[in-house]
């Protein structure tokens, strides 16, 4: 789970030495794949192109080693098999049900990142963090799911077998090394994980690699020599990727937060694999609050919501060094004061009926509560977190919008499917 640090300017990964903001290896083309089935005595066939693969019952296809493209189908929206699974559009018509494709998630922190990753179809076989109440807070909201207190470099597959061959290696490795709020001494930094993430890969040998970090290990020409560590690696291990900067708000969340992600894949699922497009105008803090802050009768819930028409700045989970449960430095602060929010400290509850609003000074704002921030990062209200208010706070802060990970994991699983659809054409 990164740390998220802001710098003066109240942006997440931004400088004034700022490059182009992708690097990419391999094919980057994307690949249509078309899907039509007929039923014949019972049995589904599966057509892909000119291929014909046959499969016994639609419960078969559920299975993502012996099915079409690793999931179930569905024909407009109607899905095949009951669930509520996450889908992918192959051609017209057929949509293909991810459900299926197993992970392992590394410094999993909070579970913004597995959580969207869920969401789009994957399933992790081993989640690993080196704290206490982000193993406390996966667990709490998936008891089934493997949750490992550790340290990534002594994780191996001697102890973990059940890591060895997953579809995906994923993970927000800390981005305090190379943050503009830190000193960036890179892979000099105690904390760095991002090559232990890449040596990791040569063990597992996932299918795809999907690594969250700071937007400015992209940008910043002074982390060109930790990329190029990086990228050798790949290229070792025979991975295509591309390293983009992705912007939250573009996803739906009402956000401005802009992270690096690098994909990897071997060429064949990369040539399928594209980034996702924008979503559209992502909603206002005030969409997303006005219930929250409405909740216990404050009479002044309607003035506010029209001073939070905005996006939020980015949300500072700060480091275990430096930062506490605040909205970050004096230029984020002073943005949320602009959106009716004090941003000093954290509240316990909502603004009850006696809480004013006076804007001509910030003690007379709203605070926010953990939950309330958490909405703002796009966890379902339903999402808990573990811990006192400072360490759920950091959790929600450093974590990685969940609906940025599924949009990304949805255009990873539909990339890893096509190989093996592929193999049934002709």
């Amino acid at each position: 789970m990164p740390e998220t640090t802001v710098d003066e300017d109240g942006d997440l990964g931004t400088g004034e030495d700022e490059v182009g903001g992708t690097t990419q290896g391999g094919n980057g083309a994307s690949r249509d794949a078309v899907a039509k089935t007929q039923s014949m005595n019972g049995t589904t066939k599966c057509q892909f192109g000119l291929g014909v693969a046959t499969f016994v019952g639609l419960h078969a296809l559920a299975d993502a080693r012996s099915s079409c493209f690793g999931g179930s189908l569905s024909w407009h929206g109607t899905n095949l098999r009951d669930g509520n699974s996450p889908v992918s559009r192959f051609g017209s018509g057929w949509e293909v049900v991810m459900g299926s494709f197993t992970s392992v998630e590394i410094c999993a922190g909070g579970g913004g990142q597995v959580l969207g990753l869920e969401q789009a179809g994957f399933d992790p076989v081993l989640l690993l963090d080196e704290k206490a109440t982000c193993c406390e807070t996966l667990s709490l909201n998936r008891p089934k799911w493997q949750v490992v207190r550790g340290d990534l470099r002594e994780l191996t597959s001697e102890e973990h077998p059940e890591i060895l061959d997953v579809d995906l290696l994923s993970g927000g490795v800390p981005c305090s090394p190379y943050s503009s709020a830190g000193r960036q001494e890179g892979n000099k930094d105690a904390r760095d994980l991002l090559e232990a993430a890449i040596y990791l890969a040569y063990e597992v040998r996932p299918r795809a690699i999907m690594i969250e970090n700071t937007a400015d290990l992209v940008t910043k020409e002074k982390f060109a020599s930790n990329r190029k560590n990086i990228i050798d690696h790949l290229e070792h291990l025979g991975y295509a990727f591309d390293w983009q900067v992705l912007d939250a708000q573009n996803f739906g969340v009402p956000q401005r937060r802009r992270s690096s992600v690098l994909v990897a894949m071997l060429p064949e699922q990369f040539a399928g694999f594209t980034w996702p497009d924008p979503v559209g105008p992502p909603p206002s803090v005030a969409e997303v609050l006005f219930t929250s802050m409405n909740s216990r009768g404050w009479p002044h819930a309607e003035r506010w919501a029209a001073m939070a028409a905005d996006v939020a700045p980015t949300i500072v989970g700060g480091s275990d060094k430096h930062g506490g449960a605040d909205l970050g430095p004096s230029r984020s602060k002073a943005a949320w004061e602009r959106l009716g929010v004090n941003g000093t400290s954290l509240a316990e509850e909502p603004p009850g009926p006696d809480f004013g609003f006076e804007t001509d000074h910030r003690a007379g704002l709203p605070k926010l509560t953990v939950d309330q921030v958490a909405l703002l990062q796009g966890f379902p209200d339903s999402w808990r977190f573990a811990g006192k208010k400072t360490a759920k706070y950091r959790m929600v802060g450093n974590s990685f919008p969940p609906p940025v990970a599924r949009a990304v994991g949805e255009k990873i699983a539909s990339a890893l499917a096509i190989p093996f659809m592929n193999s049934h054409n002709g």
